[in-house]
C-alpha cells in the first residue's frame, strides 16, 4: 500500500496496465516494430520498472535521452537496443561501443567527430523536418541530401535508421497536415 498521507500529489503506476496497453498497441500495429519511450524517467513513472515490463512483453527498443539514463537501464539488466535521442559527448564514444547503445546523429559535424573516435558505433540519423532542434536539414527550404550522404558512407558508423520529430502533427489544419 502507497502511504500518500501528507503529499499533496503522487504518482501510481500500474505495471499490469503498462502491459496491457502495449499488448493493444501491438495488436493495432501488426508487424510493426515498437520502441518504448522512457526517457526522463519514463516521463516520471519509473524508467527501470518501465523498461522491464515492456521488455518481457516484447517492445522492440528502447527510446532515451541521454548516455545517463541508457547506462542506468544496462545496470538494472535490460539488454534490448536503446536509441539515445539526443547528443552525447563524442569523449563517450567508448562507453556507447562497449554498452551496445545507439547513438542518434544530431549534425554532420557530430558525425564527423563520432566516426573520427575509430570506433564501430550504432547510430540512427536525425531528420529536421522542422523542429529546428537537432538533425540533418530536411524541410522544403534545405533538404540537405548530401549531409545524408556523407554520414552514410563513414566507415565507423552503423546507420540502422532514420527519425524525425514533426513539428505540426497535432495540428489538424489543412496546410499542417500537408506538411506533415
Amino acid at each position: 500500500m502507497l502511504d500518500t498521507a501528507g503529499q499533496r500529489v503522487w504518482t501510481e503506476v500500474d505495471l499490469d496496465a503498462v502491459a496491457h496497453n502495449l499488448r493493444q498497441v501491438r495488436e493495432l500495429m501488426q508487424g510493426t516494430k515498437i520502441m518504448g519511450i522512457v526517457k526522463d524517467d519514463a516521463y516520471g513513472h519509473g524508467a527501470v520498472e518501465c523498461t522491464r515490463v515492456l521488455e518481457k512483453n516484447g517492445v522492440d527498443f528502447f527510446g532515451v535521452a541521454t548516455i545517463g539514463e541508457a547506462l542506468e537501464l544496462r545496470q538494472a539488466g535490460i539488454r534490448s537496443d536503446i536509441l539515445i535521442l539526443g547528443w552525447t559527448d563524442p569523449d563517450q564514444a567508448a562507453l556507447l561501443a562497449e554498452h551496445d547503445l545507439i547513438q542518434t546523429v544530431v549534425d554532420v559535424p557530430y558525425a564527423r567527430e563520432l566516426n573520427a573516435r575509430g570506433l564501430k558505433l550504432r547510430t540512427h540519423v536525425k531528420a529536421d523536418t522542422g523542429m529546428n532542434r537537432i538533425g540533418i536539414s530536411w524541410q522544403p527550404q534545405k533538404k540537405d541530401l548530401d549531409g545524408f550522404f556523407e554520414v552514410y558512407a563513414m566507415e565507423n558508423l552503423s546507420n540502422e535508421g532514420i527519425f524525425s520529430h514533426y513539428p505540426v502533427s497535432d495540428d489538424l489544419g489543412e496546410d499542417a497536415m500537408a506538411f506533415t
